[in-house]
C-alpha cells in the first residue's frame, strides 16, 4: 500500500504472509532497463523511501526472509509509483515599468508559496544568473535596473528542499517608463471594432513582427485574457465577449519595442 507520496519520498507498507517475519528485503529503482536498484533491509512491514527524483516512475520489489539461517525467501511482491511533479508557474508579466524598476508578477499553482526569480541582461546565461528567492506573494519588485536596457525575466517554483519546477518562458522587457514607451510608439495605432461592443470585438495593429503579449483587464485589474502570439506583419485578434459583464476594460498589446493600450466598452 502506498502512503504519503511526495516529491522526493514515499511511505510503503505491506501485509506479511507469515506470522513470524522479522526481516524484509526492499529493492527499488527508476531504471528497469539498466537494472539499477537500491537495497535496504527493514524489520517492520513498512519503509520510507527518501532522496527520490521528482516526477519519476519507480519500481519496488519486496521479499521476506522466511528463514534467515537458510536464506529462504518468500515470493517477490512488486509495486510501482510516480513521485509528485513539481509544476511550474504561468503568466509571468512585467508591469509598472520605470527607467530603473519594474514589478514582476506570475500566477502560482495551488499551494505554491516559494519561488526563484531571475532578472538578467541579454546575454547572461542561466548558470551565471543571480537567482532571487521570493516567499509568500507571487510578485517581485526589480529595482536598480540600467536605463533603456533589454532584460529577460523568468520564474520557477520551489516545491521542496532542492526540488524545483522547470523555468517559465523568458519574458522580455525594456527598462523605460511605460508612458515614455507609448509616446515613442505613437505610430502603432490599435484598431478596436466594434467599440462599444456586445458579443465580440476585433483588435488589429499594423506593422507588427515577432512575439507580442496580449492582455485584457477589467477596471479592478483582473486579467480576462492573457496570451503570447507570433505576428508576421499584422497583429489581429478577436475577443469573445459573450460571457463578459457590462463595463470598461483595457486592451494592451506590447513587447520590448512598443506598448499600445486601448479602452474597450462592453454593453
Amino acid at each position: 500500500m502506498l502512503n504519503d507520496v511526495d516529491y522526493t519520498s514515499v511511505v510503503l507498507s505491506w501485509t506479511s504472509e507469515w506470522d513470524n517475519n522479522e526481516l524484509w528485503e526492499v529493492y527499488y529503482g527508476y531504471s528497469m532497463e539498466t537494472n539499477i536498484w537500491d537495497t535496504m533491509v527493514v524489520n517492520t512491514p513498512m519503509v520510507n523511501l527518501n532522496n527520490l527524483y521528482s516526477g519519476t516512475l519507480y519500481n519496488v520489489r519486496i521479499r521476506s526472509y522466511c528463514s534467515v539461517d537458510s536464506n529462504f525467501y518468500s515470493q517477490i511482491g512488486e509495486y510501482m509509483f510516480v513521485t509528485k511533479v513539481c509544476k511550474g508557474v504561468d503568466n509571468v508579466n512585467v508591469g509598472h515599468r520605470t527607467e530603473n524598476s519594474a514589478i514582476i508578477t506570475w500566477t502560482p499553482g495551488e499551494g505554491q508559496t516559494d519561488w526563484e526569480v531571475v532578472v538578467e541582461i541579454e546575454g547572461v546565461d542561466e548558470a551565471n544568473s543571480n537567482k532571487i528567492r521570493v516567499h509568500g506573494t507571487p510578485s517581485y519588485y526589480a529595482d536598480n535596473l540600467i536605463h533603456d536596457t533589454l532584460y529577460y525575466v523568468y520564474v520557477r517554483n520551489i516545491c521542496d528542499t532542492n526540488v524545483y519546477s522547470a523555468w517559465s518562458e523568458k519574458v522580455q522587457f525594456r527598462s523605460v517608463s511605460e508612458t515614455i514607451d507609448e509616446v515613442h510608439n505613437v505610430n502603432k495605432q490599435m484598431k478596436l471594432y466594434p467599440n462599444p461592443a456586445e458579443n465580440m470585438t476585433m483588435v488589429v495593429i499594423d506593422n507588427v513582427v515577432g512575439c507580442v503579449d496580449f492582455i485584457v483587464t477589467n477596471v479592478n485589474g483582473k486579467t480576462m485574457v492573457s496570451e503570447r502570439l507570433m505576428c508576421d506583419g499584422v497583429f489581429e485578434k478577436s475577443i469573445d465577449l459573450e460571457e463578459w459583464t457590462h463595463g470598461v476594460y483595457f486592451v494592451k498589446v506590447y513587447n520590448d519595442v512598443f506598448t499600445v493600450t486601448h479602452k474597450l466598452i462592453v454593453r
